[in-house]
């Protein structure tokens, strides 16, 4: 079995991550549109459309997350959905699941 790394060492590398609000702005307009949304509902559309006036709140929301090593709650939801890939359908081995969290 593998040593589980220590929590400080994993927060050291969160502190490591650097970006911008440029770069939460970039990624916000390069959304697929196409995309389902997840357990909050907040399509994806939305979030490009409206980018450059949730940049900040998101920005802040993506640093205070890095900065305390934890997600909001609702980020770890999902909605886990059966995925059909090949042979007989009443077999569960053919199926793969896929779950769909929330973009942000």
């Amino acid at each position: 079995m593998k040593n589980k790394p220590r929590l400080d060492s994993v927060l050291h590398l969160l502190e490591d991550v650097q970006f911008s609000e440029d770069d939460v702005t970039q990624l916000l307009r390069q959304l697929n549109v196409c995309k389902s949304p997840g357990p909050d509902n907040i399509h994806p559309r939305v979030l490009k459309k409206c980018a450059t006036e949730l940049t900040f709140p998101l920005f802040l929301l993506f640093k205070k997350s890095l900065s305390a090593g934890r997600l909001p709650d609702a980020w770890k939801e999902g909605h886990v959905t059966p995925i059909f890939k090949k042979g007989s359908r009443s077999d569960v081995g053919n199926y793969r699941p896929v779950t769909l969290t929330s973009v942000c």
